[in-house]
């Protein structure tokens, strides 16, 4: 039996923090709220919000590892006709991750693939997965959001490079950064 390591374990039974997060956002109420409140506007103005669930969000990776995201939820969008699926991905995190870019992208793929093979026939297009890490540790969030900031190539072989490069940044919600009346006052 192979060693099991703290990237084995779901991220939800490592920490208190992360339990009580996933806790009050597996309610779709309690994420819709939140959620509303941190993407864009012109993005959650289109959302049917009631239509929110939780999804699965564990997956085998290609090395036969257990992936694990914090919470994964599905949403229809008001005008279309409950045909339009929006993924939002939480990330809940107490700690910088340095590579939290990659971690995300890892998961979007994963996510990707568990769709494309749930469908019949196979679609044309495919869902957006909107990634959201929430943090709330002791010190300030520095890691970069954009996964290509994370490529190691010399910057003229970057801009060179960047048309055939994944771009992809994350949304982040830093409570180290907001006040505690302002977190009260929402929803």
């Amino acid at each position: 039996m192979a060693d099991t390591t703290e990237r084995d374990i779901p991220s939800a039974l490592q920490s208190p923090h992360d339990k009580l997060v996933k806790w009050a956002f597996s309610q779709p109420r309690h994420a819709a709220s939140h959620l509303q409140t941190v993407v864009p506007a012109e993005l959650a103005a289109r959302v049917a919000w009631d239509s929110l669930r939780v999804e699965p969000g564990s997956f085998v990776g290609a090395d036969m590892r257990n992936l694990h995201t914090d919470l994964l939820f599905s949403a229809n969008l008001k005008e279309e006709d409950n045909r339009t699926v929006l993924f939002y991905l939480l990330e809940h995190q107490s700690t910088p991750d340095t590579l939290m870019a990659a971690r995300m992208y890892g998961y979007i793929a994963q996510v990707l693939i568990s769709w494309l093979r749930r469908q019949n026939p196979l679609p044309t297009c495919i869902p957006a997965i909107l990634p959201l890490v929430l943090y709330d540790g002791k010190a300030r969030w520095t890691p970069v959001r954009d996964i290509i900031d994370l490529v190691d190539l010399p910057a003229d072989m970057l801009e060179a490079a960047r048309p055939y490069l994944p771009s992809f940044r994350y949304m982040l919600h830093d409570l180290w950064r907001e006040e505690d009346e302002a977190l009260r006052a929402r929803p």
